[in-house]
Formats: structure tokens, sequence, C-alpha cells
């Protein structure tokens, strides 16, 4: 930067001393008619030297200024150089402190990524159990809602259900609203006691296909289960899919 400014100011100074040189030289001219007038019998030589006297005194005077003037230049210079270093300075110091902040963030947020399992209650996970399980209820009835029904096959399984809830293993347990249509069954059954909820979960020998089932407490010890028989050859899940999704491949 410094030499920059001294390479400019160079320049302006021989620009200068072209144009004293030029402005001396046509002064001279300018007053030679007047000075032959006065003195026609002085010397070419002594005008000369007179010329060339004036001129190199006022280059030189030029130069003086010039030289003066360079101090207080590279004062500025100067200033403007510590100026810009502060900057600079301070710039890193930005820096600095924003890519701290950044590491500081990214570990603030890496540890809350990594966050202990959620621990729930008995209580809450016995919610969440009941919720999903009246979801899926919800579910399965909405898609036998949609089947239609096929007589004989419907009324054979209701039969089957009925029958089987007159043994005596199943005292304790009264199976009602069995209902068929055309890929599977549902009923419920309301238990008494843990007991006799425990000897309904024995149906499930006699059942000649797949089957679900989902318990629900009622409080002192009673209980309710809805259960759903699948026809034979079938999946429930596909069954549920199909039946609820009926243009889907």
């Amino acid at each position: 930067m410094l030499t920059k400014h001294i390479y400019i100011l160079g320049i302006c100074a021989a620009a200068l001393i072209i144009m004293l040189i030029i402005a001396a030289t046509s002064r001279q001219s300018d007053l030679a008619p007047a000075k032959m007038a006065i003195h026609p019998i002085t010397s070419p030589a002594i005008e000369r030297q007179t010329t060339d006297a004036n001129t190199l005194l006022t280059i030189e005077n030029a130069l003086t200024a010039i030289q003066d003037a360079i101090p207080a230049l590279k004062d500025v210079v100067e200033q403007n150089q510590l100026a810009n270093e502060k900057r600079i300075k301070t710039l890193e110091q930005n820096i600095q402190q924003l890519q701290s902040t950044l590491q500081h963030t990214g570990d603030t947020t890496e540890q809350s990524l990594i966050s202990e399992p959620q621990v729930f209650s008995p209580e809450h996970e016995q919610a969440l159990a009941k919720e999903r399980a009246q979801a899926q209820v919800a579910t399965f009835d909405h898609a036998l809602d949609q089947e239609v029904r096929d007589e004989g096959w419907a009324a054979e399984m209701e039969n089957m259900i009925s029958f089987a809830s007159q043994r005596e293993l199943y005292q304790g347990s009264t199976i009602t609203s069995p209902s068929c249509k055309s890929t599977f069954c549902r009923f419920e059954a309301s238990h008494d006691d843990i007991g006799s909820k425990d000897n309904f979960e024995l149906i499930r020998r006699e059942l000649p296909n797949s089957y679900h089932m989902q318990h629900f407490d009622l409080g002192g010890g009673s209980s309710r289960t809805v259960m759903y028989i699948i026809r034979q050859g079938e999946e429930m899940n596909n069954v549920i899919f199909n039946t609820l999704n009926p243009g889907a491949e």
C-alpha cells in the first residue's frame, strides 16, 4: 500500500516538474523581446544562464515541497494500515466467537437428540394399551360392516359360536352378539372374574381358524373380550386391508 502511494506521488512530482519547465520556458520566451529592447547589447549566454538558474530554483522548490509532503503521506498510510489491521483483528475475534457459539449449539443439539428412553408409569402404559386395543377393534368393526354377508358360511359359524358358549368350561362368561359376514366373525364375551376370563381363552383350542381377541378390564375383577374369527384360507390382515381398500391390488 505504501509503495503504491509513493509511486503515485512520484508520477505527480514528475508531472509538476514538466509543467514548471514548460511554464518557465514560456515565461522566458515572453520576456525576451522586452529585454532585447531595453538591453540590446546583453549577451545571449548571460540571458540563458539567468533562465537556467530560475528554472533550477523553481524545480528545487517543487522538490522540497514534495519531500516535505512525503512524511505526512507516510503517516496517513501508516494510520490506514493500523486501522485495517485493527479491523482485521476485530473480524478474526468475531469469527472465533461465532465458531465457539456454533460448537456449543452443536453439542447442545446432539445431547438433546441422544436422550434417555422415555419411561412411562404402569398406569400410563395401561392407558396406552387400552387406546391401541380400542383403535384396533374400531378398525376391525368398520371392516366387518363393509362386508357382504355370505349367508351359508355366516349362519354356520354363528351356530358354532353359540353352541361352544353353552359348555361348562365357559361358565362365568357370557357370549353375546355373534355376527358373521363373508370372511370373518365378531362376538363379545363378558367375564365375571379373572378365572372365567382365563377359561374363556381356552376357546382358541377349539377354533378351526385363526383369530384375534382384545381384552378390556371393567374393574372389580370383571372384564370384556372382543373376539374375531377368520374364515379358513384367509388372513386377518389381508381381509382388513382388502375390505377397507377395495380398489387396491
